[in-house]
């Protein structure tokens, strides 16, 4: 190959040449070059070459569906069905296909909090800690408590508020704790959406009613 361009950013300091075909299927470094480098001879065997594929070819696209979209340590996360997905640090267009984490039922909401993202499903917490995919691993935190809906995740100071079950919970990251049954009962509502205004969490539902927790 010849007329290779001659790169004249002095950030670059070197080209890698991909190929694709015969034996390999997959756009392949075969070799490394100067960047001053315009002509180059391939004659190195499919056996021989480099051998990592070229990086954009592990990107895809996020799955139809997506749910619950959330950043934290420089990437991004979501849900879809009973699988957190993530992208790898500073890549938030980046879905490979096997950055995923398996939990037992479906997910209903994702939280982060200082040590790591809550994940809920319906009748249980998990927390997920580390900050690479490399490091992710999934902990349980409750058995008795999950989460109704995304919508009702808000934070307040450091803490995560949610609607558990029939209770407000709340957690910093540790087994998380009932905070509304001493105050007004048990909570038998279907949730549309909390907010949180000068650090009290405000919780409409169906009826229209609206309950509140400072």
């Amino acid at each position: 190959m010849s007329n290779l361009l001659a790169s004249t950013d002095p950030q670059v300091n070197h080209k890698r040449i991909y190929r694709v075909g015969g034996a390999l299927t997959e756009f392949t470094i075969a070799v490394t070059v100067s960047k001053a480098t315009i002509t180059y001879i391939d004659n190195i065997a499919a056996t021989a070459v480099d051998g990592r594929l070229l990086e954009s070819e592990l990107y895809l696209q996020a799955k139809y569906g997506a749910k619950y979209l959330t950043e934290a340590y420089a990437m991004m996360f979501y849900a879809l069905g009973d699988k957190l997905y993530f992208t790898p640090v500073g890549k938030p267009w980046a879905w490979p296909e096997e950055f995923f984490i398996d939990f037992p039922l479906p997910i209903t909401g994702i939280g982060v909090t200082s040590a790591g993202l809550l994940i809920f499903t319906k009748l249980k917490t998990y927390i997920v800690t580390g900050n690479t995919p490399s490091t992710l691993s999934r902990y349980t935190l409750s058995e008795l408590y999950g989460c109704k809906s995304h919508k009702t995740i808000k934070e307040i100071q450091g803490t995560l508020l949610w609607v558990a079950n029939n209770d407000l919970c709340a957690s910093n990251g540790g087994m998380p704790k009932v905070i509304s049954r001493d105050k007004i009962g048990t909570l038998s509502i279907d949730p549309i959406v909390a907010v949180v205004h000068k650090d009290i969490y405000y919780l409409q539902h169906t009826t229209g009613s609206i309950a509140y927790d400072t």
